[in-house]
């Protein structure tokens, strides 16, 4: 019976993976595809910078909604369901650009849609994953779901969006569409029910509450929803205007292939990352090493601000993947051990739409500075601002503090 479950768990966590791994591959493909497909009918980087707003607006608006949602079915066939969707919407795309029907408002629809079902799937895959592993083996599964999640979003997903466009837009958001069919699939493969443990239903409000009540009593996860909400706003700001400072006519001057390659950067941080942050934790410990990842970030967004060297921005962003990584790893398994299971779909959502929600307000700010003064102007504005956070985590995030979360994981 022994080897019977832990089979079954093998299975199912290869099946998540796997599914995991391929929908950031469409991911990748989508979302740094946009871009590039916007600024051939755009030179405006105020409108390129809002294909970021359309994108993540939905986190603003449908994080607290999704939260509920992922609390009260089934989170697999939640996934499946949001799976099946996205390929439709990514192949309706591709079938209006093969008929010549090409034109931002249907970029700024498509990618509206398409951040509306991501919310619901980050926040199931989240909730979901301390279902399907041990809690003793949280930061392994973590680890493995965020490694493949960054070679396929910002390595391969980046490098294909670049070579593909250069050949055929209907190719790259075709090439979208089939990683979404193929993450469907491999979700199927899952077996057990992973509907929330709860006994009963309350109505709709007091799940919100529950969910903001939660998140407020948690003291320690909520500072630090409140510090990346800071450092996210200012990474949306500089990665929904990146395109512009880096393509030609930008003043960095790179192809789209070079774009695509200078990217993918910041995926060989992550993977980097990721091997890192295990034994680097158990050296130095949680706090510095999200204190590290922190600094890396600031010091990959102000750099374009002081230079147009490839090979310098290109170092920053290998900084800046490996902190990114570490981080999410660190603060998704914190969340998972200290929340529990029936809880963590209301506070992942209430956490993201803290979080997340400051991704279109970024990405909204960093138009509005890019058309009245310039490109340039935002990477400061980001830079100022993360290295704020960095000095508020600093008096923030104490090693008390921490020191008790990791004895509450401990007991539990």
């Amino acid at each position: 019976m022994w080897i019977k479950n832990e089979l079954k768990r093998q299975v199912n966590f290869l099946a998540l993976w796997l599914a995991s791994t391929v929908s950031n591959l469409g991911d990748g493909l989508f979302k740094w595809g946009l871009p590039i497909i916007a600024t051939k009918l755009t030179s405006s980087p105020g409108l390129v910078a809002g294909l970021t707003f359309a994108l993540t607006l939905s986190w603003l608006l449908f994080a607290i909604p999704a939260g509920i949602i992922v609390d009260r079915i089934d989170r697999r066939q939640l996934m499946i369901r949001a799976s099946w969707i996205r390929a439709m919407i990514v192949c309706i795309s591709a079938v209006a650009v093969a008929m010549d029907y090409f034109a931002l408002p249907v970029l700024y629809l498509s990618a509206s849609l398409f951040g509306i079902c991501e919310t619901l799937v980050d926040t199931a895959a989240i909730s979901i994953v301390p279902s399907v592993v041990p809690s003793k083996k949280l930061e392994w599964a973590n680890t493995l779901i965020m490694s493949g999640q960054t070679v396929t979003n910002e390595f391969i997903g980046p490098l294909l969006a670049g070579t593909l466009t250069a050949i055929s837009i209907t190719l790259t958001l075709g090439s979208s569409c089939i990683a979404y069919l193929i993450a469907a699939i491999s979700l199927i493969f899952i077996r057990g029910s992973f509907k929330s443990t709860r006994l009963k239903y309350g109505s709709v409000i007091t799940d919100i509450f529950e969910g903001f009540q939660l998140f407020w009593h948690q003291k320690l996860l909520r500072t630090i929803a409140l510090l990346a909400a800071l450092m996210a706003g200012c990474w949306s700001a500089w990665s929904s205007i990146l395109v512009v400072y880096i393509i030609t006519p930008g003043p960095v001057g790179l192809s789209e292939f070079g774009y695509g390659l200078l990217v993918t950067v910041l995926a060989i941080g992550g993977i980097i990352g990721s091997i890192l942050v295990i034994p680097t934790q158990r050296i130095l410990g949680r706090r510095k090493i999200l204190l590290i990842s922190f600094v890396t970030m600031s010091l990959m967004l102000v750099t374009p601000s002081v230079t147009t060297n490839t090979w310098i921005i290109a170092a920053t962003m290998l900084l800046g993947g490996i902190g990114s990584t570490m981080w999410n790893i660190l603060v998704y398994s914190l969340r998972q051990h200290l929340i529990p299971s029936a809880f963590l779909g209301r506070f992942t959502g209430v956490s993201k739409f803290i979080t997340r929600g400051s991704l279109p307000l970024g990405s909204a700010i960093a138009g509005i500075i890019a058309e009245i003064a310039n490109v340039r102007m935002v990477f400061i504005f980001s830079g100022v601002i993360s290295i704020l956070s960095v000095i508020l985590f600093l008096k923030l995030i104490t090693t008390e503090a921490l020191d008790e979360a990791e004895k509450q994981i401990c007991l539990s």
